[in-house]
């Protein structure tokens, strides 16, 4: 991380990020760590689209990124207060650069060992509970030696039924550095959970350990840590969750700059719904996205060609594995469903001459996938693919 944090040193001193943005290098590289102890703590071993463990990472990982922001933008915030000393002068490249070191060595390698272990942990955690909901007894263990915290050795033995609300407050780990675990004991008797509703309730538990990862599928809680609470001003959106955007945030060009780049591919169109067909029934099937999700998407392309057949999706459909496999960018953000409720869309996007191309889903339902070509409003702009597209957390960028 040496020389991303140099450039992000760098950039900072030399005026070319402002409030507000991130060093994409810096992002990626936390996040990409973090997603690594994710997998690791999930025991990833594959990413089928259509596996409750690929949905379950799927949220980690959203959460990771987002983490990642967060980090990245509380770290330009820290920077930038040290381009000036105690007296208010603007320091020197060289001193700045030895205050901004002394900063990175705290965020970057102290906290970040931190995150990434605790990041392995909850996830191994969070899938350890798709397993323990299931027994009718569940007992709070710990590791029992001199290293455990007095308030987690009072939670030791205690035995709730995992339908309890304490499991959504108290399940480990619940702090840095916890290596509390929670095993099924079938047959045993509930306790009393008087000193556990106590450290639920007290100062002792932080707010931002006081959740269950196997309920939630998050590493980071995107309410209360403190990076999260440092950047308030970009919880936007339906679920107030940091809702970057693209331009904007991640510093990125604006999709009528870039479809103008010389050397984009050429869309090529399907002329007939029926010569459509019968590219499709002889295409290959299975494709392997950017972001490392497996597919088969041969179940689905009815959903497209039928209920968008306004539009004549159709036409599209020799770049539906193209759109997958060499995206530009992956975005995850949040949206209002029709009956009320809130989704999590997960969206490829590649760029063609001219042209912005489209692949959305419903994390929760990857089957109910659809393409489509994004279009210039009246104004000769994108403005969807601004506005509900490139927003959320970038999971990948080309």
């Amino acid at each position: 991380m040496d020389d991303v944090n140099d450039d992000f040193i760098k950039k900072i001193f030399d005026g070319e990020l402002r409030s507000g943005q991130i060093h994409a290098d810096y992002y990626l590289n936390v996040a990409n760590k973090l997603t690594d102890a994710i997998s690791a703590g999930m025991k990833i071993k594959g990413l089928a689209s259509d596996s409750p463990q690929t949905r379950m990472f799927e949220k980690f990982r959203s959460n990771i990124f987002a983490f990642s922001a967060a980090k990245s933008l509380t770290m330009l915030q820290e920077y930038s207060r040290a381009l000036v000393d105690e007296k208010g002068q603007r320091r020197s490249y060289s001193g700045f650069r030895n205050k901004a070191v002394e900063i990175g060595q705290v965020f970057n390698d102290d906290h970040f060992r931190t995150e990434y272990n605790s990041a392995i942990a909850k996830a191994q955690m969070g899938a350890k509970w798709d397993r323990l909901k299931n027994y009718s007894m569940l007992e709070y263990r710990t590791v029992g030696d001199q290293r455990v915290r007095k308030k987690h050795a009072e939670l030791d033995g205690l035995r709730l039924p995992p339908d309890h609300p304490l499991w959504a407050k108290i399940y480990p780990p619940n702090d840095w550095g916890c290596r509390c675990t929670v095993i099924p004991v079938e047959g045993k008797e509930q306790t009393n959970s008087e000193i556990a509703q106590q450290y639920a309730d007290g100062p002792a538990l932080k707010p931002y350990f006081k959740q269950n990862s196997g309920i939630e599928h998050v590493a980071f809680n995107e309410d209360q840590h403190p990076y999260f609470e440092r950047i308030k001003q970009f919880r936007t959106g339906v679920m107030k969750q940091v809702e970057l955007l693209a331009e904007e945030n991640y510093n990125m060009h604006p999709v009528e700059k870039i479809v103008s780049r010389h050397g984009l591919p050429q869309l090529n169109l399907a002329q007939t719904k029926e010569e459509a067909m019968q590219q499709w029934a002889s295409s290959q099937k299975s494709a392997k996205a950017v972001d490392g999700v497996e597919w088969n998407i041969g179940d689905r392309w009815d959903h497209v060609v039928e209920h968008h057949a306004a539009d004549d999706r159709w036409k599209y459909i020799n770049h539906t594995r193209e759109l997958l496999e060499k995206a530009d960018e992956v975005w995850v953000s949040k949206e209002k469903l029709p009956d009320g409720n809130v989704g999590t869309f997960k969206r490829y996007v590649k760029y063609y001459k001219g042209q912005p191309m489209v692949l959305s889903y419903p994390v929760e339902h990857p089957d109910q996938w659809t393409m489509y070509a994004a279009d210039l409003d009246s104004t000769g702009k994108f403005k969807k693919m601004r506005d509900q597209v490139r927003r959320g957390v970038l999971i990948h960028r080309k």
